[in-house]
C-alpha cells in the first residue's frame, strides 16, 4: 500500500478567524444588547465591579459613551478614566462633549479637569512643536476662566503651580499677577500657617506632588473652619491624583477623612477615585455611605 497516496494524506486546512471589523461589530452588538436588556446604571455598576483601567473596561466605557453622547455624567466618567490613563489627547474631546451636557454646577470641575489635560499635553509637547503655541493659548484661556469665576487664593496658587509645571508662559505671567500683593485675589483667604517660601504650589511647581499634597493636609490641623478644612482635604487628595499617585491619594483620603464632615459630593468623588485605583470594594463602600448621606438628607427635608 502506498502510504503517501493522496487518499491517505490529511489535507491541511487553515483556520479562518473573524476579521477585526467583524469582531468590533460583534462587540458593539453585545453592548447594544446590554443597553436594551438592562438600564444604564446597572451596566455601569457591572463595569465598576472590574478594573476600570483595564482594556476591557475602557472598551465598554468607550462603547457606552458612543451610544449615549448626550449623557454628560457618562462622558465625564469616560474623560476622567482617560486622564487617569494619561491619554490626554483622547480625553480632551470627550470632556468637551461632557461639558456641553452638564449643568452649571459641574462646569468648574470640567474647567479644572481641562486644565489638567492641557498641562499633560504641554508636558508631552516639545517647545519647538508647531502646536505648542496653540496649546499654551488654550491653557491660558482656561486658566483665565477659572481665575475669573470666584477662585480663592489657594485655587489661584494651584493653577499657578500647574502653569509653571506645564511651561505655559502667558498663563504664568497672568496668574502671578493675580496672587501678588497687588493682585485682585489679595483679599481672599490664604492657606493658614504655612511659611511663605513653602507652599503647595511651590512644591507642585518643582514636580513634588507628594510634598504639595502633604502641605495641604498639614494645613488642615489648625484650620477651624469646617468648609475650608474640607477644601484643603480635597486639594491634597486631588494633587496626589494629578500626579498619577492614585493609590496614595486613596490612602490619604482614608487617613485624613476623620478631620472633615464628609458630604455626599465628597463621597461621590472618592468613589471615582477608588474606581481609578482599581479598588471596586472600596468604591462600593463609598457608594453605600453616599446613599446613606442621601437618605439622611431626604429624611431631614421631610
Amino acid at each position: 500500500m502506498n502510504w503517501f497516496s493522496p487518499v491517505n494524506r490529511t489535507s491541511a486546512q487553515r483556520e479562518r478567524f473573524a476579521s477585526p471589523m467583524a469582531v468590533a461589530g460583534m462587540f458593539l452588538s453585545f453592548v447594544l444588547l446590554l443597553v436594551v436588556l438592562y438600564p444604564e446604571r446597572e451596566i455601569l455598576a457591572l463595569l465598576r465591579t472590574g478594573e476600570l483601567g483595564s482594556p476591557v473596561a475602557m472598551h465598554y466605557l468607550r462603547a457606552l459613551a458612543g451610544i449615549r453622547p448626550n449623557d454628560g455624567a457618562l462622558q465625564l466618567s469616560y474623560a476622567e478614566a482617560l486622564v487617569a490613563a494619561k491619554r490626554f489627547s483622547s480625553a480632551l474631546p470627550v470632556l468637551d462633549l461632557a461639558a456641553a451636557h452638564l449643568p452649571p454646577s459641574q462646569q468648574r470641575h470640567c474647567l479644572e479637569l481641562r486644565l489638567v489635560i492641557l498641562q499633560g499635553l504641554l508636558r508631552e509637547t516639545p517647545a519647538n512643536a508647531p502646536n505648542r503655541q496653540v496649546l499654551e493659548a488654550y491653557f491660558s484661556v482656561t486658566a483665565r476662566q477659572l481665575a475669573g469665576s470666584g477662585s480663592s487664593l489657594e485655587d489661584l496658587r494651584r493653577y499657578l503651580g500647574q502653569a509653571r509645571f506645564a511651561g505655559a508662559a502667558e498663563a504664568l505671567s497672568y496668574l502671578e499677577g493675580k496672587v501678588t500683593p497687588h493682585g485682585t485675589a489679595n483679599s481672599r483667604l490664604d492657606i493658614p500657617n504655612l511659611p511663605s517660601e513653602e507652599t503647595p504650589e511651590s512644591a507642585l511647581a518643582a514636580g513634588d506632588y507628594r510634598k504639595s499634597a502633604q502641605l495641604y493636609f498639614d494645613a488642615m490641623a489648625s484650620e477651624p473652619d469646617q468648609l475650608q478644612r474640607r477644601r484643603l482635604y480635597l486639594k491634597g487628595v486631588r494633587t496626589l491624583q494629578a500626579g498619577n499617585l492614585v493609590e496614595e491619594a486613596l490612602a490619604a483620603a482614608d487617613q485624613y477623612m476623620g478631620a472633615i464632615q464628609v458630604d455626599r459630593d465628597t463621597l461621590i468623588y472618592l468613589t471615582r477615585l477608588a474606581l481609578a485605583a482599581n479598588r471596586p470594594a472600596k468604591a462600593q463602600e463609598y457608594v453605600k455611605r453616599a446613599l446613606g448621606e442621601k437618605t439622611r438628607a431626604e429624611g431631614g427635608n421631610g
